[in-house]
């Protein structure tokens, strides 16, 4: 005999009444014996032409899976046809649109991943020209690093001011930590010519912790270091060794220390 239902408006007000978050929590729900039996256990199936829109309405949380979101937007091309229009330059351009309340619910924040299938590149999105980083032709990292050094530039933000201004050339990656990853790439101070070393970088090249610990320790005998300032003084002195950092509290900070 087939079951009689509530109807998807009693059904819906029932399901708000549970404050279920998702679609884990309903499942659970369904099998815990605690359903009614005039509430379906596959509302979207029942519901289907009878009200039912998505998961979100059903449970009155709002929210809207990527499936129910992509029903939303334009198809692909349509999308792309309407960006077009807005001659946005690049993709700092389009991220200050899609953020804001310009753009209409029609066109995804993300097209990147809403169109993953169609999506060819950014540049293609805004009709730009621009190629993506992997298909460019760029200088050789060493040809590339000269060119760099002679713009005396002083650190990463002002590399990111200067590869957004329209000056850099095109054979000149604005990552090139992505494009010259094996191909000579260092760091950024070696990039820019500075020779400033990030933190990260240098940590890798000092003993662990307890190394440094236990080498200091025995150093400190030796040489009768008792304070911070006689530490200091030992290391400009050379008499201790430079895989154990200057300032050990920067570089072994609780959350650093390797646990051996």
């Amino acid at each position: 005999m087939k079951k009689k239902f509530r109807s998807f408006n009693d059904a819906r007000k029932f399901a708000h009444s549970l404050k279920l978050k998702n679609r884990k929590e309903w499942e659970k729900f369904c099998k815990s014996n605690k359903k009614p039996d005039d509430i379906p256990a596959d509302p979207n199936q029942h519901y289907k032409n009878k009200g039912w829109k998505n998961l979100g309405d059903w449970l009155g949380t709002g929210k809207i899976g990527p499936k129910e979101k992509r029903k939303q937007y334009l198809s692909f091309e349509e999308s792309k046809k309407f960006v077009r229009k807005l001659k946005l330059k690049n993709r700092p351009a389009w991220r200050k649109y899609s953020k804001s309340d310009k753009r209409p619910t029609f066109i995804p924040p993300s097209p990147e991943k809403t169109y993953k299938k169609e999506w060819i590149g950014m540049g293609d999105w805004l009709d730009t020209k621009a190629v993506q980083p992997q298909l460019k032709k760029f200088r050789t990292f060493e040809k590339a690093r000269k060119f760099v050094h002679l713009l005396g530039l002083k650190n990463t933000q002002e590399w990111r001011k200067y590869a957004n201004s329209g000056k850099k050339p095109a054979d000149i990656p604005w990552g090139p930590y992505l494009i010259y990853k094996n191909k000579g790439w260092k760091s950024m101070g070696d990039w820019l010519g500075t020779g400033i070393i990030a933190s990260q970088i240098i940590s890798k090249q000092y003993l662990s912790f307890n190394e440094s610990k236990k080498i200091v320790r025995e150093l400190a005998k030796k040489h009768n270091l008792r304070t911070t300032s006689d530490f200091v003084n030992a290391k400009k002195q050379g008499l201790i060794s430079d895989n154990i950092p200057a300032k050990p509290w920067d570089v072994y900070s609780k959350n650093k220390r390797e646990k051996k």
